[in-house]
């Protein structure tokens, strides 16, 4: 015989993911345009966003003028999107 109470019930699964809500998407986006701006001559931005190899590159260059252009670039482009383009791009 199962040994379970009739009078309990089972409290309800949590969220698949939570941290990928639409309350913090903002959040996330703030946090990449702030790691661009910066950190985005050594390519901070670019492992925060999961693009590795983007970052590999800006390490390596990080000693030229071109990252730091490139990250500026990459501002003005995640400040221009909104958050549901910002998961849609950078999201899973």
């Amino acid at each position: 015989m199962p040994l379970a109470s009739p009078s309990r019930s089972e409290p309800p699964l949590p969220a698949s993911r939570p941290w990928r809500s639409s309350e913090t998407s903002g959040m996330e986006r703030n946090v990449a345009l702030f790691l661009c701006l910066v950190l985005g001559f050594m390519g901070a931005h670019r492992f925060y966003l999961r693009e590795p190899w983007a970052g590999v590159v800006c390490l390596l260059f990080c000693w030229t003028f071109v990252p730091f252009v490139l990250a500026l670039k990459d501002a003005a482009n995640i400040a221009r999107m909104s958050p549901a383009e910002f998961r849609g791009t950078y999201g899973d």
